[in-house]
């Protein structure tokens, strides 16, 4: 197996043997170091553990009016400066409401429909239109992109339209802005 040093990881830890063969070999593959060897994002999509699964059996259930408010918060986010864009991925990076991130996942893949992890325009635009007006959308389509594409690749990546759909007022809470700042200032 080419689990290098993960696999004296994946023997010796109590955790370790109770995950089956499947997700160490998805693990592995998520670790490698070489890059030219490490699973591409539609690979890893297709991966038996994956399948095992049957994919959406991972998603909680989601109605099409929790859909709409997701999108809502999409629609009307904007960043000012690239320290708030900072500020916001290093808090999204640390939350855990799982459920409401389960949730806007199940939205990202249902959107990309090429399946390969990145969101063009053209499906975050078809994505949008069959929840909302389309001459409204078209409109808006070229703004709400450019302030989710941070690193303007021409795709989104999961994070980006995470943090564009997520409740602003719950991940800039106090507590988390508390925490950010105590992690950038280190003087």
């Amino acid at each position: 197996s080419t689990l290098f040093p993960y696999t004296t990881l994946f023997r010796s830890s109590y955790i370790w043997k109770q995950i089956s063969k499947e997700a160490k070999d998805f693990i592995s593959k998520l670790l490698e170091k070489d890059l030219k060897k490490r699973i591409e994002m539609k690979e890893a999509l297709e991966h038996p553990w994956f399948k095992k699964f049957n994919g959406k059996s991972l998603y909680s259930n989601i109605s099409d009016e929790e859909i709409k408010v997701y999108l809502q918060r999409l629609r009307h986010f904007q960043i000012n400066s690239k320290f708030q864009q900072m500020v916001l991925a290093f808090i999204v990076h640390n939350i855990n409401d799982n459920d409401e991130i389960k949730d806007i996942l199940k939205i990202f893949r249902l959107f990309n429909l090429s399946d390969d992890g990145k969101l063009t325009k053209n499906e975050l635009y078809q994505g949008l239109i069959k929840y909302f007006d389309e001459n409204e959308i078209r409109k808006e389509i070229g703004d709400i992109y450019l302030q989710l594409d941070g690193a303007d690749r021409g795709f989104l990546e999961f994070e980006e339209f995470l943090r564009g759909c997520l409740d602003q007022k719950k991940v800039l809470s106090d507590d988390n802005l508390l925490y950010a700042f105590n992690f950038f200032d280190k003087d």
